[in-house]
């Protein structure tokens, strides 16, 4: 067999198609790891990013300094709980140490995102970063006074402190409103809409990397073996995309919807002021919509060759 007749029977590719190959799975990957950072910023695992919402705090006014004296008697009063907590901690808490508290968080910036959350100096500095909680305000603040509280007493495990503490805030939360109806259940249906927004944010990932690996085992395919079920691929990829879209726009509607409810709360207590970057998700829309035009395109140039 002469070098002509092998070059004869080799499967044919189209560079074109291989050029869009590419360009689709750089642009899927791109949006897999901007997304993994959109969600993951403001934690223990990604520091830096943009939130979801921030709050700074500011006790200027004196509505807002009696806001803060009553945290500091919420604070006293889990102290007689420390039974029911399971932790140890001294039967009164020193008025020094409510004092540092109160002081330490005056100016700080709170940054929220999904699966966590971090709190700044008023320049920037970044004093803590947080997994857990994410959007939930209530429950945030709980760890981050748990932990700092943890730390003033000489526990063993500051982060202990915190987590009974936010477990007892879950269990009365649900407890009171399992015997009646009042005001205070909001917080429970917020407390559910923040788990839903975790979840909603797994899904997510869990979408991108299904069309990321799609994308890569198809150019593989069709790059080395010529071979493509670009068909069965395109309506997968299309698929998860959607999805992915569609937990997108509900994440987004459910934030939207706390931030409604968390502006009138933070206006009724006025101890900061509550901002929600638009950045973020414009950026998101519109490398999500680069992904699926190209995702199209590369399937129609498929279908003309």
């Amino acid at each position: 067999m002469n070098k002509e007749e092998i070059y004869t029977i080799r499967p044919t590719r189209s560079k074109l198609l291989i050029v869009w190959s590419i360009l689709e799975l750089c642009t899927v990957s791109l949006l897999f790891a901007m997304s993994f950072f959109f969600l993951f910023a403001n934690s223990k695992l990604i520091q830096r990013g943009s939130p979801a919402f921030q709050l700074r705090i500011q006790s200027d006014s004196i509505f807002a300094k009696n806001t803060f004296q009553l945290v500091q008697q919420g604070l006293k009063f889990a102290t007689y709980l420390s039974n029911d907590l399971n932790i140890y901690i001294n039967e009164t808490i020193p008025e020094t140490y409510l004092q540092q508290i109160d002081s330490n968080y005056d100016n700080n910036l709170y940054q929220f995102n999904v699966f966590g959350f971090c709190r700044k100096t008023q320049f920037d500095k970044i004093l803590n970063c947080y997994n857990g909680q994410g959007i939930n305000i209530a429950a945030c603040f709980l760890q981050d006074i748990g932990t700092h509280l943890g730390n003033l007493t000489n526990q063993a495990d500051p982060n202990n402190v915190s987590t009974k503490l936010v477990s007892f805030y879950y269990n009365l939360v649900d407890q009171i409103c399992s015997d009646s109806d009042k005001k205070l259940c909001a917080l429970q249906t917020y407390n559910t809409m923040s788990r839903i927004v975790q979840y909603l944010g797994i899904s997510s990932l869990i979408c991108l990397a299904v069309t990321t690996s799609t994308s890569f085992f198809e150019m593989i395919g069709y790059c080395v073996f010529a071979k493509s079920l670009t068909r069965v691929f395109f309506i997968f990829k299309v698929i998860s995309m959607l999805v992915f879209v569609f937990t997108i726009c509900i994440l987004y509607c459910i934030i939207m919807v706390m931030k409604n409810f968390l502006t009138d709360l933070i206006t009724q207590f006025q101890i900061g002021t509550l901002e929600f970057p638009s950045i973020k998700w414009i950026t998101w829309g519109v490398l999500t919509l680069m992904c699926l035009i190209i995702v199209v395109k590369r399937y129609l140039i498929y279908q003309s060759i």
